[in-house]
């Protein structure tokens, strides 16, 4: 398990309720399935790996991890702007 950094922490912490604004952004586009669906990127110069678990999804479905696919840039958008680096997005479709 991660333990992240609190200024990491505070942006997975907002990502727990931001997701959903997207829900029907993904949901208009179709949605679909994904399986091994993580961001990592290093952060003070230490690697971490986000994965749907990490900002609140309970099942844990292919469903739920083509949604954080749908939105993993925009996580990363938000990890960039508190300086974190190499960000990298991973995903298959299911």
């Amino acid at each position: 398990m991660n333990d992240f950094p609190e200024k990491v922490q505070k942006v997975l912490d907002l990502w727990k309720t931001k997701k959903e604004n997207y829900r029907d952004a993904w949901n208009n586009n179709g949605g679909w399935p994904a399986k091994n669906v993580s961001i990592e990127f290093t952060f003070e110069g230490k690697d971490y790996v986000v994965t749907p678990d990490t900002i609140g999804f309970e099942k844990y479905e292919p469903w739920d991890e083509g949604f954080m696919e749908f939105i993993n840039t925009e996580i990363g958008k938000d990890l960039k702007d508190i300086g974190a680096t190499d960000v990298a997005y991973f995903g298959m479709l299911d």
